[in-house]
């Protein structure tokens, strides 16, 4: 019966706490960087070998930039293959004008509150399991020898077996 109540519980509450923190994280991030246009110095080379599943393929750049403090950068930046030469491409920076990643969007927080959930759940239901199995195992050690030790006392009267 706690299988019933403590695992969805649990889950339920991991998930709760894995989406604050991930909310709180993404708000933390949004709040120290920001998306700056930064303009390519050389045109992106096409990608050789597409992945299929991996949808827009993008390539590591030269672009300048300027920086949030007004300071203006060069260095590479992520840019979509074949984009040309003086295109412009959103990138994330923080205060120092440094690359940083983007925050965390939706999909990313609902993974990252998925693994919580299923995490939980699955190692408390192993806590338990391993508990009634080590419980059962030393329950049923007692009975034995509990069993073993009225057979010893009963034995001699109808054996005839004195020990």
């Amino acid at each position: 019966m706690l299988i019933f109540t403590a695992v969805p519980a649990t889950a339920v509450l991991a998930g709760r706490r894995a989406d604050h923190d991930a909310l709180e994280q993404a708000r933390a991030q949004k709040a120290t960087t920001h998306v700056v246009p930064a303009v390519l110095v050389e045109p992106a080379p096409a990608v050789e070998a597409p992945d299929p599943y991996a949808g827009a393929e993008v390539v590591w750049v030269p672009a300048r930039w300027t920086a949030p403090n007004g300071i203006h950068r060069t260095g590479d930046g992520l840019a979509p293959a074949e984009a040309g030469l003086g295109s412009t491409v959103p990138t994330w920076v923080d205060a120092s004008g440094d690359f940083a990643d983007p925050p965390p969007g939706h999909s990313q927080v609902a993974g990252t509150v998925f693994m919580a959930v299923t995490l939980a759940g699955l190692s408390l239901l192993a806590l338990l399991i391993g508990a009634e199995s080590v419980s059962h195992h030393l329950l049923e050690r007692r009975r034995l020898n509990g069993w073993h030790a009225h057979w010893r006392a009963v034995a001699p009267r109808w054996t005839g077996h004195r020990t």
